[in-house]
């Protein structure tokens, strides 16, 4: 189990959860995967000490350091542990980052304006990823890693959470916040989860195939339960409780992520926005979204012509997102 604590990582679980371990590295570290095994954890640095790139590490779970993996942001570990999959905080892409010998790869997809989360299939051959393509609202996607373009899984507006254990079926929030069951391959018609209850996150899908582990918390204790996908019931596994509550803010993963531009004048020197960061992510926590903050020098807007630019695509981004009444000289 992982704790957040104000930037800080903890770990319990090694002893029988007697104790915990400081697993944070630098500044600001966010816990992005835990291995199969439990023995490494996949930390984005989000601070100061991530630098305005950002940073991405793997750090043992024994406390042994930390290993840089490349710049962006932390998203998942391969089944086999060789691989960590990235996002970039400069551009929207993806990344494959080698956790040993081997050199970093830019997956070959475009046509993406944000990229949410992404997590692998359990064979390592192919991702599934929540994506918005230009002007329209975030889908799950399928790419197999070997080639091809990125297929859409499920509806528009739909969020895939986790993969059954034999790799065939996706869980994804829909929409209207209900859970659907959704054939990777597309064959087989969406499966609706019935008995489920809306506002609820899924977790991780049981060993067996035959449950989900969800949660409707986001704040501590957070109790995770058991939801049958056969007659849709639901019961608790287990409360979890650390010993020393006092500034864990949450246990729980992001129901969502969310893309924020800061434009600033010292970007390069991230330390200058420190409570702009800080209002941000906490803001994220209180509202169970992650938050990724991309930094952005005014210097490219320094023209009238670079500034007249800047604000059409703004008033256009605002359009798409419904917002009709936009006065771009106030």
């Amino acid at each position: 189990m992982l704790l957040s604590d104000q930037g800080w990582l903890w770990a319990r679980g090694f002893d029988g959860g007697k104790t915990e371990r400081l697993i944070s590295w630098l500044d600001e570290s966010v816990a992005a995967d835990l291995s199969a095994d439990g023995s490494q954890v996949l930390l984005s640095e989000v601070g100061g000490g991530g630098g305005a790139k950002g940073a991405v590490y793997l750090r043992p779970t024994d406390g042994a350091d930390a290993i840089r993996l490349g710049n962006g942001q932390g998203l998942a570990l391969s089944p086999d542990g060789k691989w960590a999959l990235a996002t970039s905080n400069e551009r929207p892409e993806l990344l494959l980052y080698p956790t040993g010998v081997g050199q970093p790869r830019t997956l070959p997809v475009s046509g993406f304006e944000s990229y949410q989360s992404a997590r692998w299939l359990p064979d390592g051959k192919r991702i599934f990823f929540n994506a918005n393509v230009r002007g329209r609202v975030s889908r799950c996607f399928v790419l197999d890693l070997a080639g091809g373009a990125p297929r859409p899984v499920g509806p528009e507006g739909g969020f895939c959470r986790a993969s059954s254990p034999d790799g065939r079926w996706l869980a994804v929030i829909g929409p209207d916040r209900d859970l659907s069951l959704v054939d990777v391959d597309g064959v087989a018609p969406a499966r609706p989860a019935r008995g489920w209850t809306k506002g609820s996150t899924v977790v991780q899908w049981s060993d067996d195939g035959k449950s989900l582990f969800v949660t409707t918390e986001t704040e501590v204790p957070m109790a995770i339960r058991r939801f049958d996908l056969q007659t849709g019931r639901t019961e608790l596994v287990k409360t979890l409780v650390p010993p020393d509550r006092a500034g864990v803010q949450t246990i729980a993963a992001p129901r969502d992520r969310v893309r924020i531009a800061v434009v600033g004048k010292y970007t390069e020197l991230v330390d200058s926005y420190k409570s702009v960061q800080e209002a941000l992510i906490h803001g994220g926590i209180a509202n169970d979204v992650g938050v990724d903050i991309s930094w952005i020098s005014s210097d490219l807007f320094a023209s009238p012509a670079q500034a007249a630019e800047f604000g059409r695509l703004l008033q256009a981004t605002l359009r798409r997102m419904g917002v009709s009444d936009v006065n771009m000289e106030e």
